[in-house]
């Protein structure tokens, strides 16, 4: 499903499934935002490339927001074919070792695969892929490593979210993230919600749920004042 020129949809409830997957065309090489929980996913990505006539461009990039299975389970076959996986530092750590920040209790019957090697990204950090520069913003919180994506498309500040805000309705409130991670951390997530209460955002892209195609500058203010009444103690 395309969302805007050049970034597609590809997993996530509108499929049927627990997380979404975004794909971005930029240019002369394709990246993915978070690559999904397994087998399932991985087919809704290739028919998302094929269907929108990018099965020439390579895929060369893996943005994840954080480490946990849903969002993180496909690294490994993704690396297995030559792409680069980015990760938080601490979630890039999780990744590697498929250690109990990756949630793998959560999905019984399935076993995390861990990554050979994860390049950590940090907080600031750019990269300009194709056409499309990607800045890296760290939200620990959720996870250590949790990870913001932001880049610039048509004129609007895109965000690729995860797992760091839930939004509801249609897009009029928000809430906080899933707290259960072995190293949720409530005061580091206020933290990190009031360091990007004003952040330029226009598109939020989240893991869950539906893509808040406007406001999303005013998405995080309310998820600043949601996490004062959550979090603050």
């Amino acid at each position: 499903m395309q969302v805007l020129r050049d970034i597609f949809m590809a997993g996530g409830s509108c499929f049927g499934q627990l997380t979404a997957v975004f794909i971005l065309n930029a240019g002369s090489e394709l990246i993915l935002f978070d690559c999904g929980l397994d087998e399932r996913q991985i087919e809704t990505i290739d028919d998302t490339i094929r269907y929108w006539g990018l099965a020439d461009i390579p895929l060369k990039h893996v943005f994840l927001t954080h480490g946990h299975f849903d969002h993180a389970g496909n690294a490994r076959y993704y690396e297995d074919k030559g792409v680069t996986v980015y990760a938080g530092q601490a979630d890039a750590q999780a990744v590697m070792s498929a250690s109990d920040c990756t949630i793998g209790f959560a999905f019984l019957g399935k076993r995390f695969q861990a990554c050979q090697r994860v390049e950590a990204v940090s907080d600031g950090q750019q990269f300009l892929i194709g056409n499309t520069v990607v800045e890296a913003i760290a939200v620990p919180g959720h996870t250590q490593g949790s990870m913001l994506y932001r880049v610039k498309k048509d004129g609007k500040h895109v965000i690729f979210a995860g797992d760091f805000v839930v939004v509801k309705g249609n897009c009029e409130d928000a809430t906080l993230g899933w707290n259960g991670s072995p190293d949720y951390d409530a005061r580091g997530y206020l933290e990190s919600v009031k360091k990007v209460q004003s952040l330029e955002a226009d598109v939020l892209l989240n893991g869950h749920g539906i893509p808040c195609m406007k406001n999303g500058a005013s998405i995080l203010a309310m998820l600043y004042k949601e996490a004062l009444v959550s979090l603050r103690r």
